[in-house]
């Protein structure tokens, strides 16, 4: 099907910055995509630990509709609302830092409630594929999976 003809109109949103983030199992990463004329950039990446809210959207995203993988871009205005404009749940990671914190890269973890950065490079080797896996070998073992689908 051919899409001609066709006029989107939608609200401006005078937006500060854009994040990426990626939620796979209770692993985290994100980064900032610096903001030129209101207009996010695909090309640059600033590292930096997301907004908590921020993170604690994305978790309530994944709980909610049952995913184990995800990526979000995610636009935050200049009064700090949270606009989710594109979410995948099958994406390519192809760098092996997806997030970095004060210069060093790794993880961001959720434990007991909290989000906690931890330190490492290796996390997302295989296009994060790795990860993926762990995850849902680590579910299968704890009984989330049965054969009928999720418990």
């Amino acid at each position: 099907m051919t899409q001609k003809h066709y006029l989107i109109v939608q609200e401006y949103i005078d937006i500060e910055t854009e994040w990426r983030i990626i939620k796979i199992g209770d692993t985290y990463a994100g980064y900032k995509r610096p903001t030129e004329n209101g207009r996010a950039s695909c090309e640059l990446m600033e590292y930096g630990f997301p907004p908590i809210e921020l993170l604690g959207l994305i978790k309530r995203i994944a709980e909610e509709d049952r995913f184990d993988s995800l990526s979000l871009d995610v636009l935050v205005d200049k009064r700090g609302k949270f606009y989710v404009t594109e979410m995948q749940s099958l994406y390519g990671s192809f760098s092996l830092t997806q997030c970095a914190v004060k210069g060093v890269p790794g993880r961001i973890l959720e434990r007991d409630g909290e989000f906690v950065f931890e330190e490492g490079k290796d996390f997302f080797r295989l296009n994060s594929n790795i990860l993926r896996v762990s995850d849902f070998v680590y579910k299968i073992r704890n009984g989330h999976y049965s054969r009928n689908g999720v418990v």
